[in-house]
């Protein structure tokens, strides 16, 4: 808790034994964020986050959106009791573990005053200081803040396709530099003017990127920081959520189960490894998956899940392990399936290898269509032959429409390198809508399966997808068990 405190320049030895010193620390903390004041026109959404916090989405006076964050105030009594609680260096998760340290403390104090309290403890130990009401929100996607303008944007989930939304929350001038020393800590990695990025993931799940001071960046110290949910996405959510149909996923299922190569490709926030995660729950539990990410964000509950993580270290750069050196480690760990969270660079080259030598493999990568995609992977630095790219089976394309976030494309990759468009989205439809026009389109499945065993095969999957959204199975253990059921029913141990 007390690293925390330092890191955010709130204390230091000297000063701890300060009388009333906790009460100015929580004043202090308190006064970092300052509200800006809003004039509403229409309220979209009204809700509360963490039992204490109220939240608005609504559009302003100037006619833009805000979130809108309103903080449960503490009067003086409330201030002490805090005060008194961080004194005694009290580690507590819940409001029930800080009522039986501080009980005598706390004793007089409403249930609701006790939870104002809490939260503000919370607020100052975890170390996320001014962003800490809107981290709590499992509607907000990304946070992000500079030194220069102080002002707290975020991407909201249900209206993600409109962008960053202005907060009506700032921070107090110089407050970002602390903000920026404390979230470094949160990812174990070290920041200063000498070395001034910082990459990691929180205890939490929170992906953060750190830049200190303002050599590098003009506007000065700043931090963004991505959420990923609280229970990863599975396909059957997608597809309820609209995001792909149960065509589209029976299609990549047979193409998954065949062990082809799916690219998931998009842009920035388009829904790539959302969309990466749901097509692993396809899987059969008794198939070895090897993920392999330069900040871990997947998650599989198999048994047989081998997760690998880059290693990079600012001190000692002889260290580093990268994602090809993961990925040619990989080759000898018997996947049946690799994974890579984004492909950047020559590793994708090792992709290649993989495919033809017989393991299923999927990926994401940066691109807004399939020749973009094709036209990244046959460039510098990455340089794949042409003639190599008929490995790929299909690309998927993830956009932000105004329907939402879509699969909006997925094509096939020819042998000979040609791009047949086997599904789109067009004017909120996903097309095509007869089964036997999507077979024939395929001509790697068609090839394998014939005309009519396709047919009967994404019919059969799909309608089986669709009872089990029908039927709200979007838990992802339920959902592994009944994907599990279909492949026994059919006498198949595992698929392929």
């Amino acid at each position: 808790m007390f690293k925390n405190l330092l890191a955010l320049g709130m204390f230091s030895q000297a000063t701890y034994k300060q009388k009333n010193f906790f009460s100015k620390l929580v004043q202090d903390y308190l006064s970092s964020t300052i509200y800006d004041k809003v004039e509403v026109n229409k309220v979209f959404e009204e809700y509360t986050v963490g039992g204490v916090v109220k939240v608005l989405v609504a559009e302003g006076g100037d006619g833009f959106l805000y979130y809108l964050v309103e903080e449960p105030p503490l009067d003086e009594t409330e201030v002490e009791v805090l005060g008194h609680v961080l004194s005694k260096g009290v580690e507590c998760v819940d409001v029930e573990c800080l009522t039986t340290e501080v009980n005598g403390k706390l004793k007089g104090l409403s249930k609701e005053s006790v939870s104002r309290v809490y939260y503000h403890y919370a607020k100052i130990v975890t170390g996320y200081g001014p962003l800490y009401p809107i981290l709590l929100d499992p509607l907000v996607e990304e946070v992000a803040l500079n030194s220069l303008d102080r002002r707290v944007w975020v991407i909201h989930r249900t209206i993600s396709h409109y962008g960053w939304v202005k907060t009506n929350l700032l921070v107090r001038e110089g407050f970002v530099d602390k903000v920026a020393l404390s979230l470094s800590r949160k990812v174990k990695k070290h920041v200063s003017l000498a070395s001034p990025i910082a990459e990691g993931l929180t205890k939490e799940g929170y992906r953060v990127s750190v830049i200190f001071g303002g050599d590098v960046s003009r506007k000065g110290s700043s931090v963004v920081i991505r959420k990923r949910p609280e229970k990863p996405w599975t396909l059957t959510q997608l597809i309820n959520q609209g995001v792909l149909n149960s065509l589209i996923a029976a299609y990549l299922w047979l193409v998954i189960e065949l062990k082809g190569w799916v690219i998931v490709a998009g842009g920035v926030g388009a829904g790539k490894t959302t969309l990466l995660q749901g097509l692993l729950n396809l899987i059969p539990y008794n198939r070895r998956v090897v993920t392999i990410e330069d900040t871990p964000e997947l998650f599989l509950s198999s048994e047989q899940w081998d997760p690998l993580v880059e290693r990079v270290s600012v001190i000692d750069p002889g260290t580093n392990i990268d994602m090809y050196g993961l990925l040619k480690a990989s080759l000898r760990r018997r996947p049946d399936y690799i994974v890579v969270g984004e492909v950047r660079g020559v590793e994708a080259r090792v992709l290649v290898q993989a495919s033809r030598l017989g393991h299923g493999v999927l990926n994401t990568i940066h691109g807004d269509s399939p020749d973009s995609v094709l036209k990244r992977l046959t460039a510098y630095p990455i340089s794949i032959p042409k003639n190599l790219l008929g490995n790929i089976w299909s690309i998927v394309i993830v956009e932000q429409t105004g329907y939402g976030r879509r699969v909006t494309r997925v094509s096939e990759i020819t042998e000979k390198v040609d791009v047949v468009d086997v599904a789109w989205f067009e004017r909120g439809v996903f097309k095509p809508l007869d089964v036997g026009e999507m077979a024939s389109r395929s001509l790697r499945l068609e090839d394998r399966m014939g005309a009519r065993g396709l047919v009967k095969e994404l019919t059969e999957r799909s309608l089986f997808l669709e009872r089990l959204v029908s039927n709200g199975v979007f838990e992802e253990t339920k959902l592994a068990r009944m994907i599990n059921e279909f492949y026994r029913s059919r006498g198949l141990l595992g698929g392929n």
